[in-house]
């Protein structure tokens, strides 16, 4: 087990999302390709791991690893047709200031995640759902678009519980702890990071998680807040991180 040490904006900037799109060549056979789905309860996105250990090394002490964490929807991007949920793969563009504290955060060597609950989201071991591949199609376009830098980040989504007879879903129990403010996420990435390195620990102080649910008077939750002081690392809402 891993040690304890381990505004948005009032204009919608425009996403080439095309350019993406061709961005998502250079990553074809990495950050696309590596998309998972566990019963029906968690989707993954890890980095392949001997090319991520060796990524992380240049960068960080494995023993002291720091991980900038964030939710996506309202937090990262939002969507251009101004619905809540987003309604394809081209739909989201980035708050003004997220994408290039995200990729300060990447060139300093700071592992990126993503936790994101996707209540929308059905995922099972069958064919794929239209709205599985639409989250997924959708971060990838996230993801290219911050470069070849991104190709590492992490991205972990808990899902709908499927209803009807399918073959493999996953219990209530296991739906629930994947959800934040649950911590079965983080739990994930931990148990990623155990098979990654030998020796590995969390730097919980230097770490962070930036999401919307802060339980403000506007906020739909304080999910994200909950989820940070259940693992033990610092919150930040997005207009405290993005200013």
């Amino acid at each position: 087990m891993l040690g304890s040490k381990v505004a948005k904006p009032s204009a919608k900037p425009r996403v080439n999302v095309k350019s993406a799109e061709r961005s998502l060549g250079s990553l074809a056979k990495s950050f696309p390709s590596r998309w998972k789905v566990e019963g029906s309860h968690c989707i993954t996105n890890f980095p392949q791991k001997t090319a991520f250990a060796e990524y992380v090394r240049k960068h960080q002490d494995p023993k002291s690893l720091k991980l900038a964490c964030f939710d996506l929807d309202g937090t990262l991007v939002n969507t251009k047709s101004g619905s809540k949920f987003a309604r394809g793969p081209g739909d989201w563009y980035w708050f003004d200031n997220a994408k290039a504290k995200v990729t300060e955060e990447i060139e300093k060597g700071t592992i990126f995640v993503i936790f994101t609950n996707q209540g929308g989201v059905i995922a099972t071991q069958g064919e794929p759902s239209k709205s599985y591949t639409n989250l997924k199609e959708r971060i990838n376009q996230v993801v290219a678009s911050l470069g070849p830098i991104s190709d590492n980040a992490i991205v972990v989504a808990a899902p709908k519980r499927p209803k009807g007879k399918q073959k493999v879903i996953s219990s209530e129990e296991k739906h629930n702890r994947m959800r934040k403010p649950a911590i079965g996420m983080w739990e994930r990435v931990e148990e990623y990071l155990n098979n990654v390195f030998d020796e590995c620990a969390i730097d919980k102080e230097k770490s962070f998680y930036v999401g919307d649910a802060a339980g403000r008077e506007l906020d739909f939750s304080d999910s994200d807040k909950a989820f940070a002081e259940a693992v033990g690392i610092p919150f930040l809402t997005p207009e405290e991180f993005f200013k």
